[in-house]
């Protein structure tokens, strides 16, 4: 089915694995009418003689929970807990006609009952695809269950980031999102000018720094005359946006299972030509992957936004007594291995190096809530170790003193390395994973079970710029070294003496 188009039977024939042959064999018609019904070349509706034995198949072939699964994508909104209701909407995703069941806010996305036919609600403009949008957003937050997002456009999203006061609360609003575990795909075209590309993470860059937002982008040197947008939920909504320039632009919204599904394989298509903006990677794959990496040691300034200290790049001895306390042998691969990328992360970073004299500036950002939850506890789990190992490391409270006093002392000694206490008080974007940004050069993420790196420079710029607004909205007293340290000796002591 490569390189052909699909139908709405032909999305649910790929999910619940039925073979063109297998239906041609049921149905007793020729495979080549199947593959028709399946690319959407023909079309399949209630008044087809085949149309009954095609719902009976499937329904006798398939458990309510797997059809339940299968169309869950296309009618995200709807209650698919029972047979009758599976059953209903199964029929009315092959039968081509509107629904007037299936909301979206309060307009009706369905005109007259005529076959072949789909209504969209249209938008004028720049500012109506923005009402688009929000209409948009509007039905993926009144969804009780996580949806999967796709973004696609191939003008930086300038309609988006055009408006400042639009686009921060777009921003705000897809991080709730994220957070109740709704997952984003980006794919993002800019000019050779970049300005766009620029534009768009200046704004949106707190999504850059999220586990469930992922990213592709491809660079194009030439000004399209035609632009498009489009903006996927699930396979059950859909937005089109399509604009000559920068003085006319159009947006549609569907509703229509056959064109929702179509779109998203034409946006699929699109994002699988781009780049992915970061490349994944295991953790112990972290000296090959970081040697392929430039290193402007000497002039770009190192940051790391960590809720608490890594300990995969603490002192070596702090380390090795942590492994050793875990049950990992010195002798063992696994050591070996954390031992040769905690060298490299001192080395980068200058922070807990032997070769510290260095002019570069690094500077760590803690976030103050968690660093002084996680003083309260007797032992707290290393999220960096604990995925190098591949087994959960404990972290003793003597341990995370050690550090904390450790660190009080580089920055008294050290006025090339800063330690910054964020607060979420602050009023201030805070990235939701551990990440570290060498200016120029790497974008690097920690993940729950893998790590991430992007190296695209415009995105690393658009990083280490907004993890220095994060530092200039922080109150002079929790980004001075003498009085953070002073906190963070205070703290060390407080540690053992509350465990």
């Amino acid at each position: 089915m490569k390189g052909k188009g699909i139908s709405t039977l032909g999305y649910i024939m790929n999910f619940l694995k039925i073979s063109t042959a297998d239906t041609a064999h049921i149905l007793h018609v020729d495979a080549s009418l199947v593959s028709k019904w399946r690319t959407g070349s023909r079309a399949i509706t209630e008044k087809s003689v085949y149309f009954e034995d095609i719902i009976q198949y499937i329904l006798n072939n398939h458990s309510d929970e797997e059809l339940g699964r299968a169309l869950g994508s296309i009618f995200p909104h709807e209650n698919l807990s029972g047979h009758d209701e599976i059953e209903h909407h199964l029929r009315y995703a092959l039968s081509g006609k509107n629904n007037s069941r299936n909301k979206f806010k309060t307009q009706l996305l369905f005109g007259n009952a005529k076959e072949k036919t789909a209504t969209a609600v249209c938008y004028e403009g720049n500012e109506g695809r923005r009402r688009a949008t929000q209409e948009m957003l509007d039905y993926a937050e009144s969804l009780s269950k996580p949806a999967n997002l796709l973004f696609v456009d191939t003008e930086g999203f300038r309609w988006l980031w055009e408006d400042r006061n639009y686009s921060e609360n777009f921003t705000e609003r897809l991080k709730k999102l994220l957070k109740r575990n709704f997952r984003a795909v980006f794919t993002i075209q800019y000019s050779g000018s970049s300005n766009d590309f620029r534009n768009f993470f200046n704004i949106f860059s707190s999504v850059l720094f999220h586990q469930n937002a992922s990213w592709n982008y491809f660079q194009y040197y030439d000004e399209l005359i035609i632009g498009c947008s489009f903006f996927l939920i699930n396979n059950a909504v859909s937005m089109f946006g399509s604009s000559a320039g920068r003085e006319i632009s159009q947006t549609m919204i569907f509703t229509d299972s056959d064109i929702v599904i179509r779109q998203e394989e034409m946006a699929r298509h699109i994002t699988s030509r781009c780049q992915p903006l970061f490349t994944d990677f295991r953790f112990a794959e972290m000296p090959e992957i970081l040697a392929d990496t430039p290193d402007f040691s000497q002039r770009g300034t190192f940051y790391a936004f960590l809720p608490v200290p890594a300990f995969f790049a603490v002192s070596p001895e702090l380390v090795s007594e942590i492994l050793s306390d875990n049950g990992i042998d010195s002798d063992s691969d696994i050591f070996r291995n954390i031992m040769e990328i905690n060298s490299i992360a001192r080395q980068r970073s200058l922070i807990h190096s032997e070769n510290n004299i260095q002019k570069k500036n690094s500077f760590l950002i803690f976030q103050l809530e968690k660093l002084v939850e996680s003083s309260k506890l007797k032992n707290i789990v290393s999220g960096s170790l604990s995925l190098a190992c591949e087994r959960k490391i404990l972290i003793s409270s003597e341990q995370y003193s050690k550090e904390l006093r450790m660190l009080s002392e580089i920055i008294v000694k050290n006025q090339n390395i800063h330690i910054i206490l964020a607060s979420e008080k602050d009023g201030i974007f805070l990235p939701s994973i551990n990440c570290w940004c060498q200016e120029n050069s790497y974008i690097m993420q920690m993940l729950s079970d893998r790590m991430r790196i992007c190296t695209e420079t415009i995105a690393v710029t658009s990083a280490t710029n907004a993890l220095n607004q994060i530092i200039h909205m922080i109150p002079p007293e929790r980004r001075d070294n003498i009085s953070v340290a002073k906190f963070l000796s205070e703290l060390a002591d407080e540690t053992l003496i509350q465990t």
